[in-house]
């Protein structure tokens, strides 16, 4: 027998090219020696000298035929030359030899995954670590290969056991950490994100994932911070760019933001997200045209990608172009069938061009479309009204999205009771009280609140498709909605003795900042109070601040004495509101709820629409199938309020002098 122990004492000590040199004498001088060319082959592998290693494996094998480990190591000697059908080979007569082998089984498994035979690599490795669960190389392999078949709950688990199997290599903790954020597991992935990068700081891909955690979070300055560091490590990343780009553009930095953009898309000109984040960019900034031309180019370089035909739609919308934005969107559902937001799109597109009956059937993809609304939708134990019988039945009716929406579809309320409904509204609470005055609503419960047992649920925007509802038959016949009297005359009281002109004024929304996508809309249909100066000028006028949140605070900029009166403080929901608005003889308001509130209410409003108008308001049109007491003023560029305020500014000229004397309710 061959004595082989000072080969081991010397790789003991460290001394790897004398342990080389004596087993290669070895070999030489006991040439039919299995052990010997084996240990000869297992010191090439780890030198990376597989054809050396390979032919001493085959020496090994030809003195030692039945010993599993020579063919084992044959194949990771053929596998590092590249020989994946060789390697396989070696590793099968391995598992011939001895079919309980957690290493062999892990070696053809890895080479199994390059050869694409995906199944019967999982296969393998779940053998591997039933055999050794305590193998922390079986352990990691798998993980990795269930996180890539998209097993993330499974492969997290795998990940956890190798480094508890004592591994605790940098790499396992990453794969741990996107296994957590396919598991949307926020927190757990930055816990181990951190964990790759305390064993690693120049990792490019821990602080990558760890950026994406943070800004799930809503943490963008420190997800900005950290796609910045894997960018520093990895320049050449076009992703971690386009992230970088969207942590900025969630801070509002939008000139970093672009130019992130920009880079990604240098570095990767097929990339598809840049693309499609920088001209959202440009639309949110009002820069129409521009996003336009950019996905054109788009649609031009992935005529096959529904996401860039959808984009590409929406921005025709925006530019009032229904009809070309509605060819975009059946492109991309032609594309992807299953592309829900283009069908949402496409239903918005013939909404906005009057044709209700496709528009309102395309709109129930929303909940599709949107998962944050459907998160939103409250749990009722009541099945979806499709147009049953209803009479005697209890049918929930649940506002959703904006406090606008809930005051123009809560007329459905009175079509359900007319059909003998028993009609509980779930809304905002802020709407409960002023609910109440709706014809044939029997109760009225804010959000969490409990409610009546019910027969049916439905949504709100759901009902005009249900009724069929068409331009032709908007139900909009008159106010239906009131005040109490006393509510109303308490009002009258407040304001005193009408001096002129009484009209109303809200000037901004709501900017929603959580939503980003809601704020730049918000900044494009608001109005700084002081571009409105053109309209103090206009004699005969009482002014009157409908202006609730945050934009109210303008007040305190105009010049004193101000010309707006302020009773907002006293406006605590919105039946106060309405009482005030009852009290008016218009109202001025941008596309906000306030503009809903006094359409619902009959009274004249005055709506002063951005660019980009709501579907709801149709195109070219002064007036509304909505609101019969609503006129449009519409911006003609995106951004450029002051011709609107200046033709507002004329028509109240000629209001004040038609009106000559005030006319309240």
């Amino acid at each position: 027998m061959v004595d082989l122990d000072p080969v081991h004492r010397a790789l003991g000590e460290g001394r790897f090219a004398d342990a080389e040199a004596m087993v290669a004498a070895l070999t030489i001088a006991h040439p039919d020696s299995g052990a010997a060319w084996m240990l000869r082959a297992m010191l090439a592998c780890q030198s990376r000298r597989y054809a050396e290693a390979e032919s001493a494996a085959l020496h090994a094998a030809g003195a030692d035929p039945a010993c599993a480990q020579t063919r084992y190591v044959l194949a990771r000697a053929r596998n590092g030359r590249g020989d994946l059908a060789g390697a396989a080979e070696a590793c099968r007569a391995a598992l011939a030899l001895r079919p309980d082998y957690p290493e062999a089984l892990v070696s053809l498994a890895i080479v199994q995954r390059s050869r694409g035979a995906g199944a019967e690599a999982l296969a393998l490795l779940e053998r591997a670590v039933e055999l050794r669960p305590d193998m922390a190389e079986a352990q990691h392999n798998l993980a990795t290969l269930l996180a890539a078949r998209g097993h993330a709950a499974r492969a997290a688990a795998a990940f956890e056991r190798s480094l508890g199997s004592g591994t605790q290599r940098p790499d396992a903790w990453i794969g741990l950490g996107e296994a957590r954020l396919a598991l949307a597991q926020w927190p757990d992935a930055v816990a181990a994100f951190d964990r790759a990068l305390d064993a690693d700081a120049a990792l490019p891909a821990a602080h990558h994932g760890r950026g994406v955690a943070l800004r799930e979070q809503g943490r963008y300055a420190e997800a900005a911070e950290a796609f910045q560091r894997s960018c520093d490590l990895a320049p050449d990343h076009a992703q971690a760019w386009n992230n970088l780009g969207l942590a900025q553009h969630a801070l509002g930095r939008d000139a970093p933001a672009e130019t992130c953009y920009r880079r990604a898309l240098a570095l990767d000109a097929d990339a598809v997200e840049p693309l499609v984040n920088l001209a959202l960019l440009f639309e949110e900034r009002g820069r129409f045209d521009t996003a336009e031309q950019l996905l054109r180019a788009g649609v031009e370089r992935h005529p096959e990608d529904a996401r860039v035909w959808n984009n590409l739609g929406v921005k025709l919308l925006a530019l009032q172009r229904a009809r070309e934005a509605l060819q975009c969107f059946e492109r991309a559902t032609t594309l992807d069938p299953a592309f829900h937001s283009g069908h949402l799109y496409a239903g918005i597109a013939h909404l906005q061009l009057g044709d209700y009956a496709r528009g309102w059937a395309l709109y129930e993809s929303r909940w599709a479309a949107m998962p944050a609304l459907q998160a939103a939708r409250p749990v009722i134990d009541a099945p979806e009204w499709t147009g049953e019988a209803l009479a005697g039945a209890t049918i929930v009716v649940i506002a959703e999205q904006g406090l606008g929406d809930a005051l123009q579809f809560v007329r459905y309320v009175s079509l359900l009771a007319a059909r003998g409904a028993r009609v509980a509204l779930l809304t905002h609470a802020p709407l409960k009280r002023l609910f109440r005055s709706v014809a044939g609503v029997a109760t009225v419960h804010a959000f969490g609140d409990a409610l009546p047992p019910a027969r049916w649920q439905i949504a709100m925007l759901s009902l005009p498709r249900l009724f069929g509802t068409t331009l032709a038959t908007v139900p909009a016949g008159a106010a239906y909605l009131a005040v109490d009297d006393a509510c109303r005359v308490a009002w009258s009281r407040r304001l005193g003795a009408a001096r002129g002109l009484r009209v109303g004024l809200a000037w901004a929304g709501d900017p929603r900042p959580a939503d980003r996508r809601a704020t730049a809309v918000d900044r494009r249909r608001s109005i700084p109070l002081t571009d409105c100066a053109a309209l103090w000028s206009v004699p005969g006028i009482e002014w009157y601040s409908l202006q609730k949140g945050p934009a109210s605070s303008q007040i305190a900029a105009l010049p004193q004495p101000s010309p707006l009166a302020d009773h907002t403080h006293a406006l605590h929901d919105f039946d106060d509101t309405a009482a005030l608005v009852l009290n008016l003889d218009l109202v001025i308001s941008v596309d906000t709820s306030v503009a809903h509130l006094a359409g619902a209410l009959g009274r004249p409003v005055w709506l002063l629409s951005r660019f980009d108008g709501c579907w709801r308001w149709l195109l070219d049109r002064d007036d509304s199938p909505w609101y019969p007491s609503l006129r449009i003023f519409r911006q003609s560029r995106p951004l450029d309020w002051a011709p609107v305020i200046e033709r507002v500014a004329g028509a109240l000229r000629i209001e004040a002098g038609r009106r000559g004397a005030p006319n309240h309710s």
